[in-house]
């Protein structure tokens, strides 16, 4: 009897510290997981699956519609994803979106990167996108997206990546375009712009990547002899007309790895891709 009594006394502290010790772990493990449900705020919604790193809130969103063809997902932009305000990344390229780009995109003021490309969106562009300050990465190629660009684009002033091409977007180029000091591609060819190309674009000294093709354009080429640091420029598709030569072919190729325009005599261009020497 006093031998167990020994051992029991010997033991509870042995236990209780025990217990503590896990209490403790359990309630950091706990803490660790809500600062990774907090901080780790990204949304896939491709191939037909959606994946959320916000695990609470998977089944608020739909992963997959039926419809006659065989994993052919038939959704509109899931509503709910617009209440998630501190998403940082969302993925919705090639999901087969349809419908309108919601006005409630302009909740998720904390976006960085925004992809909606080869989608079936069908709608003007809202307004409310210029409540996306923070977006660095804008894609929307590929869709049916009509009208003009609203004006609130500009707002976006740290876009990088502003992607448009393969739509049904109609002039005028905003004005605001102008703000887009760090813009590195931008993407509008494809569409329905008229008119002249705006000289703002000539003052877009940081693009990399300058795709204007296959629209209505008209009348001469704006001055882009301060675009030094392009690798691809695309105009051919219009009906412009001017000098490339001063602007690019004098300086050498240099960085530029593709130089397109229509080989018409009212355009002077010695180093564009697949136009004789003239």
């Amino acid at each position: 009897m006093d031998l167990l009594a020994h051992t029991r006394l010997c033991t509870l502290p042995f236990s209780f510290v025990s217990v503590l010790v896990l209490h403790y772990w359990l309630l950091f493990v706990v803490v660790i997981v809500v600062v990774f449900n907090v901080t780790v705020i990204t949304a896939t919604l491709q191939s037909n699956r959606c994946v959320c790193a916000l695990d609470e809130h998977r089944e608020h969103l739909p992963t997959s519609h039926s419809s006659t063809a065989e994993n052919d997902v038939q959704t509109e932009i899931p509503l709910y994803i617009t209440n998630l305000t501190n998403l940082e990344y969302l993925d919705l390229a090639s999901a087969t979106m349809r419908g309108e780009l919601i006005t409630e995109i302009g909740r998720l003021v904390k976006l960085k990167t925004l992809k909606l490309s080869r989608n079936e969106l069908e709608s003007s562009m809202p307004s409310e996108i210029g409540y996306l300050t923070d977006l660095l990465e804008f894609d929307a190629r590929h869709n049916s997206l009509y009208h003009t660009l609203p004006t609130e684009l500009g707002n976006l002033a740290n876009v990088m990546h502003l992607l448009l091409g393969s739509n049904l977007l109609e002039s005028p180029l905003p004005s605001t375009f102008s703000a887009f000091s760090n813009l590195r591609a931008l993407d509008i060819g494809g569409n329905q712009f008229n008119g002249t190309l705006p000289a703002l674009l000539g003052n877009l000294t940081t693009l990399v990547d300058l795709a204007v093709d296959t629209n209505e354009f008209t009348g001469m080429f704006p001055d882009m002899s301060r675009l030094v640091n392009t690798e691809k420029v695309k105009l051919e598709g219009n009906f412009m007309f001017g000098d490339l030569d001063g602007m690019f072919c004098s300086r050498g190729r240099g960085v530029l790895e593709i130089l397109s325009a229509d080989c018409t005599p009212a355009i002077r261009c010695t180093c564009c891709d697949g136009c004789p020497q003239r």
